[in-house]
C-alpha cells in the first residue's frame, strides 16, 4: 500500500515498519538532548483533515515563533482503532488524527511567546476536536489534573482506583500524575 509514496521520493524517516517497543521507545532520543533545550508538546485529536481544519491549520504552522517547532499530525487507524478505549490506559483511539506542536526553542527567553503560541493554535482547532489528547504530548505538569484527566477521558476514574491500590502513598507522581482515589 505505501509503495506509490515510497516511489515519489527518499522519505526522511519511513516509520511504517514492525519494530520493537524499546527500539521505538528510544529512536528520537538523540534529536531531544537533555539539558540542552526547552520542550513544550502538545497535542488535541482531531476527526478530519478537510479543507477547513487544513486552512486553520497551514498558516499558523508556517509561522512559528521559532524555528524549531514541529508540526505533527498522527493518523490513527487500523488495529490501534479497533480496541475500545476502555480496554488499555490510553484513550482517544476513535479519532482519526492526533495534532501535536513539537516546541523545541533555546533561549530561555522565548519560553512565554512559544508557549502561547501552543496553546492558540490548539484552540483554533477546538472545532475540529471531539476533545482529549495525548497523555505524551500533555503540555506542562503544572497543568494540573484537568489536562490528565482529559488526556486518560472516561479510564481516569479506573485509573486511579488502580494507583490507590498498588501506589497509595503516590511516589510516582511525576510527570502526567492521576492521583489515588481517595
Amino acid at each position: 500500500m505505501l509503495k506509490p509514496l515510497r516511489e515519489l521520493s527518499t522519505p526522511l524517516v519511513d516509520l511504517s515498519t514492525p519494530l520493537p517497543w524499546t527500539t521505538l521507545q528510544t529512536m528520537f532520543d538523540p534529536f531531544f538532548p537533555k539539558g540542552e533545550q526547552l520542550y513544550f508538546f502538545k497535542s488535541r485529536y482531531i476527526n478530519r483533515l478537510d479543507t477547513k481544519s487544513i486552512d486553520a491549520i497551514v498558516p499558523k504552522a508556517s509561522n512559528p515563533p521559532q524555528p524549531m517547532v514541529l508540526i505533527a499530525i498522527w493518523h490513527i487507524e487500523g488495529a490501534m482503532s479497533r480496541v475500545k478505549d476502555d480496554a488499555t490506559p490510553f484513550s482517544g483511539r476513535q479519532s482519526n488524527y492526533l495534532f501535536s506542536i513539537d516546541a523545541i526553542w533555546a533561549d530561555a527567553a522565548a519560553k512565554d511567546e512559544v508557549i502561547s503560541y501552543s496553546r492558540e493554535f490548539l484552540d483554533d482547532l477546538k472545532d475540529f476536536s471531539p476533545g482529549g489528547l495525548y497523555v505524551n504530548f500533555a503540555g506542562l505538569g503544572e497543568e494540573g489534573t484537568d489536562l490528565v484527566k482529559s488526556a486518560y477521558g472516561k479510564n481516569y476514574e479506573r485509573l486511579s482506583v488502580i494507583k490507590k491500590k498498588y501506589d497509595p502513598n503516590n511516589l510516582f507522581r511525576i510527570n502526567q500524575n492521576i492521583k489515588p482515589a481517595e
